[in-house]
């Protein structure tokens, strides 16, 4: 059956008038999205304020890093321990390295030793629940990022004793932590960011960034596992709440 011309223009009307909202409504929920984005961004960035504490000298740098030794306990992979590496006093330069995700110092002890080769105080913090025995990526699900921010912290306040000028490098989720080191630690002269974990490459568009940031906390818990047998330091996987800590709070900077 055929519409009158005057019922057809109503239905067009109407279909254009249903569209527009839609439209409306659309930009209101992303308004609203952006909107809450923006709270929780200044909630996470007071949230993960730095605390700055800077060891003065290599005594005092040296005190602090036996400190975390002490509270490093049988649990942990002895290899896994945190690693520093001195000349036996402040020397013109230190260096940080942050390890990745499931992995350990170990990651990064070679590293460690080119560097102390050429005259610096090297240190590779052990970053919080990594490094144990059991390999079970379950031991990373309790992470937060408020850990990571004291982690960071910490470390640049020993190498502050370490080293007249500090340098500091990360990979992954370490790359995360010293691009975090970059924004709130001014006592580090350079920061070299490795394959941060700062996103998802896929969504360029920054709104969508958002959306995902805020979306990732609801999704439940999930694991990824892998093995790699010349790695059996590292953990056998990776909690996705451990992962989402690293990229949400990556926009808190």
């Amino acid at each position: 059956m055929k519409l009158l011309p005057g019922k057809s223009k109503k239905v067009v009307r109407r279909v254009v008038r249903l569209g527009l909202t839609l439209i409306l409504a659309l930009f209101a929920i992303s308004d609203f999205g952006c909107a809450a984005f923006n709270l929780s961004l200044s909630a996470a960035r007071e949230r993960l304020q730095s605390h700055p504490n800077p060891g003065h000298d290599y005594g005092e740098a040296l005190s602090r890093f036996q400190k975390i030794q002490a509270s490093e306990g049988p649990e942990l992979n002895p290899v896994c321990l945190s690693i520093l590496l001195t000349h036996g006093k402040r020397t013109k330069r230190a260096v940080v390295l942050f390890h990745g995700l499931t992995n350990c110092p170990e990651q990064f002890r070679k590293l460690g030793r080119i560097f102390y080769e050429l005259g610096y105080n090297v240190l590779i913090p052990r970053l919080p629940r990594h490094g144990v025995t059991d390999r079970k990526p379950e031991n990373l699900t309790p992470l937060k990022a408020e850990e990571l921010r004291d982690c960071a912290d910490t470390s640049v306040d020993i190498a502050c004793g370490l080293g007249e000028k500090v340098y500091v490098a990360g990979l992954s989720a370490g790359g995360t932590m010293a691009a975090w080191v970059a924004q709130n630690r001014s006592e580090v002269a350079r920061v070299l960011l490795i394959a941060p974990a700062q996103g998802l490459p896929l969504l360029e568009n920054l709104r969508s960034q958002w959306t995902m940031a805020l979306l990732f906390p609801l999704i439940p818990q999930m694991r990824t596992e892998w093995y790699n047998p010349s790695t059996p330091h590292t953990y056998t996987g990776v909690p996705w709440r451990a992962l989402v800590h690293y990229i949400c709070d990556s926009y808190s900077r």
